[in-house]
């Protein structure tokens, strides 16, 4: 068995360099299980071996040296080398092997530092405070969010609110409009506050207080509202063509009746010349007289509506005439789309309770709001036999009526009640 002393030169000097990795591996173990709960005696035992092979390694490096230089020995280690070699592997390896398994066990074990890591990897920004409001657990981007609001670090609960509530007075953050305490930072990004109580098993409580980032859907309400201003306007130009349409209609149709009106005279100015050329009898006189007297009086309606009374005047003076009494509920509507929708509902409810229900009383109850218009239209006369097909008159009100966005309801039993309703500019997208 070869001495220390008595080994080669490469021998001595490999085993003093691997003794020496050893010990730096087993200072590295005293350090990671340093002030460990539980791990204190082993602690203790592994500072003692630690200082044990310290030592041999400076007494191996000084008879190493004296070897190296020539000088007689001081001291000769009695130890085989094979023994010191087995003893500094052994060394190593126990290092090693401690150094993992804490390695290990840290991975699997969670404690204070791990939560702290966790929480700083989050996209959100949370803090919880104690019950007196000090902070007792917060992330680094609740600390970053936080230095943007009040320009100083988070101590306390109160500070938050603070800066939650004069953010628009000392930085560029500002509180969007809404329900929900969104806040806008100058970065761009958009987050939103909440806060909530969380109560442990034992009884304690704590603050927690999150911000979440909602700057993907603060974006998407911007493209929304955008797209709502331009329905708007499309929905104001539809309802502009819409009335146009009504209008251009309604003076075809008079200038259809006003063409039959021209003809019939033309017809009657030709009759009349005939009865004179020819001496034909009085009875015929007569009779084309009348029919010139019925003309005259059509031309002077349509005049009088057209100048003096309007379209409601107009439509009062054929109630009366076919002894009709309209009684309306309510102001009407000022906006033209649903005074036509009116206007057109009553002319053709005045015609079905004369034609069908034998009435001589047409009701017309109107509530007009920021919403829109409502109209509800009865009559006091025999109520339908069966339920009521929309055709005909009702059946285009009932079209333009969603030509506007609204609805038409048409009820048969135990009474005939014709519901219409037409929504506002506003209601008119909704």
């Amino acid at each position: 068995m070869t001495p220390f002393c008595l080994a080669s030169l490469a021998e001595r000097t490999a085993l003093l360099f691997v003794l020496f990795l050893s010990l730096i591996a087993m200072l590295a173990l005293l350090f990671v299980t340093f002030g460990r709960k539980g791990s204190c005696p082993v602690w203790f035992v592994n500072a003692a071996v630690f200082l044990l092979f310290f030592a041999a390694l400076i007494m191996l490096c000084a008879e190493h040296g004296y070897i190296s230089e020539g000088l007689p020995l001081v001291f000769q280690s009695p130890i085989p080398i094979w023994h010191w070699w087995c003893a500094v592997f052994a060394l190593g390896l126990y290092a090693a092997g401690g150094i993992a398994m804490r390695w290990a066990k840290r991975t699997r074990t969670i404690d204070r530092n791990s939560i702290k890591e966790a929480m700083d990897t989050l996209p959100v920004a949370i803090c919880y405070f104690t019950d007196k409001g000090m902070v007792k657990l917060c992330n680094l981007q609740m600390y970053r969010l936080f230095y943007t609001l009040f320009q100083s670090d988070l101590q306390s609960l109160a500070e938050l609110h603070a800066a939650l509530d004069e953010c628009d007075a000392y930085t560029g953050v500002i509180r969007l409009s809404g329900d929900e305490p969104v806040y806008l930072f100058p970065s761009g990004k958009a987050w939103l506050f909440t806060e909530t109580e969380v109560r442990l098993n034992d009884g304690s409580a704590y603050t927690e207080t999150v911000f979440y980032d909602v700057t993907e859907l603060y974006e998407k309400r911007l493209e929304i509202e955008a797209q709502t201003e331009k329905l708007k306007e499309l929905g104001r130009n539809i309802r502009a063509l819409s009335e146009s349409v009504v209008a251009m209609t309604k003076e075809e149709e008079m200038l259809s009746f006003k063409t039959m009106l021209h003809d019939r005279m033309g017809a009657g100015l030709m009759a009349a010349r005939q009865v004179l050329a020819q001496n034909r009898p009085t009875e015929e006189m007569d009779a084309l007289i009348r029919s010139w007297r019925r003309s005259v009086a059509l031309v002077k309606q349509d005049n009088d509506a057209m100048t003096d009374r309007g379209e409601l005047s107009e439509l009062m003076q054929d109630a009366a005439a076919i002894g009709v009494d309209v009684r309306i509920d309510g102001e009407l509507p000022q906006e033209a789309g649903a005074l036509g929708v009116f206007l057109g509902a009553m002319r053709e409810s005045l015609t079905n309770c004369v034609r069908h229900a034998n009435a001589t009383e047409l009701r017309a109850s109107v509530t007009c709001n920021a919403e829109g218009c409502t109209f509800i239209i009865t009559n006091n006369g025999e109520a339908p036999k069966e339920e009521i097909v929309p055709c005909g008159g009702l059946a285009n009100l009932a079209k333009r009526v969603r030509h506007l966005g609204g609805t038409m309801e048409i009820r048969s039993l135990p009474e005939f009640m014709l519901t219409v309703t037409v929504p506002g500019e506003r209601g008119f997208l909704q």
